[in-house]
């Protein structure tokens, strides 16, 4: 595989297929290789170029011989021979030799022949070699021959042939030959805009015809319209018939064409359905803004459709909502919900499970919103009763409550969830008091349900001696001392303390027995 260098517009003769032409960037030595294989076989010099039109210096050349010995960057030649030996920069050249030879920069040239042998910037050329020629700057030109070899600055050059002689000039060509040259060179601060005197050729001054003047007292008790071109009936100056927004303007929309008065300004001239809001945004709330004028903002929603308003907030720590409540009652609810079935001109009444209000918290995770995974409301518990739920997890639209609280004042728990008190860490138990609880009432336990101790430091069942304790009914009682009235002891037939000896009726070996009944003997 052979490598051919490319680092002027030269023969390079014909590659093989699989050669590497390396086309050098003149200006700055960055090359870049393309494979001849890539080009359709053995491409000629300019076909390479024709497909590769960002190699150099993100030209673009298409056509025979464009782009040909160019040396200027950003520059856009289409048709034959067009930007040849250009050194301007920045070109956009359509037409053969467009931008032939060109030395200036900034060149739009239009049409064969267009902006060739320009030597200054900003040329604007459009037509058959307009701006041929041209060494004027801030020159724009359009059609052919239009500004060809003008000398001018700031010039604007209309129709064929189209030339200025001087500085700041608009030139009209009529026909190549007449032109109406607006001159800018006798403009002062209190004389905006001069015409040509007599030989100028925009208008002459025997074409202007002459005004007309009204007849106030006419002789033939007419009202006429009289000058020096003769009578003109009145009828012929009266104004066409006015039709609002037609011939005449509205304001807000309203015609001004009538009797009466035309309310303009104040509240009164917006009126609901046809007063238009201009550069408004739908959706967006109006509300009065800084100084004292109608504004929107895109925080501030309303959708219709639905019947949702929208609040948005950027401030970390904001409150989107604040309602405050001044006065010496002990006040209402800051925000009401009312439910019924029906509509709002026949309600009627709701149903059980009926969702009275619901609060919604939604949060963005995985690149969207959540769906309803934490809210808290109320809902009808029955026909006539209203409960209060609250649900949370990590699930879209789960319905079932952690916690209710039923219209009798109940609470239930969810099957599923826990109750902690003093800690959020989750150990398993329905209960889980983390510090000292009391019960103020009876503790049932239901059958075949068992009292589970620690096996750690233990457990004691009153903390004082003081404390009194009892089973199977018994009074309760203090721990006993040795101060406590002894069971009445029975002696048997030995009259010795035996298995057969009782005390209060119970021999030691019952007492063994009941103790070991309850487990406080193994």
């Amino acid at each position: 595989m052979a490598n051919k260098k490319i680092t002027d517009l030269v023969d390079i003769g014909t590659p093989a297929s699989g050669d590497l032409l390396e086309i050098v960037d003149i200006s700055e030595g960055v090359s870049k290789r393309v494979a001849v294989s890539a080009l359709g076989g053995t491409p000629t010099l300019q076909e390479v170029l024709d497909n590769n039109h960002d190699l150099v210096d993100e030209n673009n050349f298409q056509g025979t011989d464009a782009g040909d010995g160019n040396t200027g960057i950003n520059v856009n030649a289409f048709g034959q021979v067009s930007s040849q030996n250009n050194s301007g920069n920045y070109i956009n050249a359509f037409g053969l030799e467009a931008g032939y030879e060109n030395t200036g920069d900034n060149l739009n040239a239009f049409g064969s022949f267009a902006g060739s042998y320009n030597t200054e910037e900003n040329l604007n050329a459009f037509g058959t070699a307009s701006g041929e020629g041209n060494s004027g700057k801030h020159v724009n030109a359009l059609g052919n021959s239009a500004g060809g070899s003008n000398t001018y600055d700031n010039v604007n050059l209309f129709g064929e042939n189209a030339q200025a002689d001087e500085d700041g000039q608009t030139v009209l060509s009529k026909d190549g030959t007449i032109m109406a040259r607006i001159s800018t060179a006798d403009l002062t601060d209190t004389q905006k805009y001069n015409l040509p005197d007599a030989s100028g050729t925009i208008a002459l001054t025997t074409d202007i015809p002459p005004p007309i003047t009204i007849d106030a007292t006419p002789t033939d008790g007419s009202a006429n319209a009289v000058s020096s071109n003769g009578v003109f009936d009145a009828l012929a100056l009266k104004q066409d018939t006015l039709v609002s927004a037609t011939n005449i303007k509205t304001i807000n929309g309203s015609s001004v064409l009538g009797s009466g008065d035309l309310v303009v300004g104040g509240s009164t001239s917006l009126a609901i359905g046809t007063t238009p809001i201009t550069s408004g945004t739908i959706g967006r709330v109006l509300f009065e803004g800084t100084g004292n004028v109608l504004q929107e903002s895109g925080n501030l929603l309303f959708d219709e459709s639905i019947s949702r308003f929208t609040l948005r907030s950027s401030t970390q720590g904001g409150r989107g909502f604040v309602q405050e409540e001044y006065g010496n009652s002990q006040g209402a609810a800051s925000m009401l919900f009312q439910k019924s079935r029906g509509t709002f001109a026949s309600p009627v009444n709701v149903n059980a499970q009926d969702l009275v209000g619901a609060f919604v918290f939604n949060a963005r995770v995985g690149a969207a919103f959540t769906s309803d995974r934490c809210l808290f409301g109320a809902n009808m518990a029955s026909t006539t009763g209203i409960g209060m739920y609250f649900i949370a997890g990590s699930t879209d639209q789960n319905y079932i409550p952690d916690l209710y609280i039923h219209q009798t004042g109940n609470i239930a728990i969810g099957s599923t969830q826990n109750v902690l008190v003093g800690g959020i860490t989750d150990a398993g138990f329905k209960l889980d008091v983390n510090g000292t609880a009391r019960v103020q009432g009876d503790f049932t336990i239901s059958d075949t349900r068992n009292i589970i101790l620690a096996t750690g430091t233990g457990t004691k069942i009153g903390t004082a001696t003081t404390q009194k304790l009892s089973l199977w009914n018994a009074t309760p009682n203090v721990q006993p001392t040795t101060a406590i009235t002894a069971g009445a002891f029975v002696s048997n037939t030995s009259a010795i303390l035996n298995d057969t000896a009782t005390f209060d009726g119970y021999t030691i070996g019952q007492v063994v027995a009941a103790l070991r009944r309850i487990g406080a003997l193994a």
